[in-house]
């Protein structure tokens, strides 16, 4: 193998090396999200609302299920021990989003959106 190819292969080896024990180091934790709104939850997102523009997740909410009023719904979410604290955003039926802030994935076992 020439020898430009081969430090190719070596750098390739080495980065998904380091992805796959990245992703090993997550942790699944399951969280009750409790809709105390007046209007069904139609998605939820994690991300950081206070950076310019805010950067969210995509929906974690299996793509047929809403949270009604006055339910909640265990969400499993892949968080990473290192990076615990994300803000947390529910869009209701009306797209009116709620934000609630700062909420530490590792230790929180329930989250509740009012609207």
């Amino acid at each position: 193998m020439p020898r430009p190819l081969l430090i190719c292969a070596v750098l390739a080896a080495l980065a998904l090396a380091s992805a796959g024990s990245r992703a090993a180091d997550l942790e699944t934790r399951t969280i009750l999200v409790v809709n105390e709104g007046d209007e069904a939850i139609f998605a939820l997102r994690l991300g950081h609302a206070a950076t310019d523009p805010p950067v969210w997740s995509g929906d974690v909410l299996p793509f047929d299920q809403v949270i009604d009023v006055s339910e909640g719904r265990e969400i499993k979410i892949s968080v990473d021990p290192a990076d615990c604290t994300a803000d947390l955003q529910a869009t209701y039926k009306d797209d009116h989003a709620v934000v609630v802030p700062s909420v530490d994935l590792c230790t929180t076992d329930r989250v509740n959106f009012e609207h």
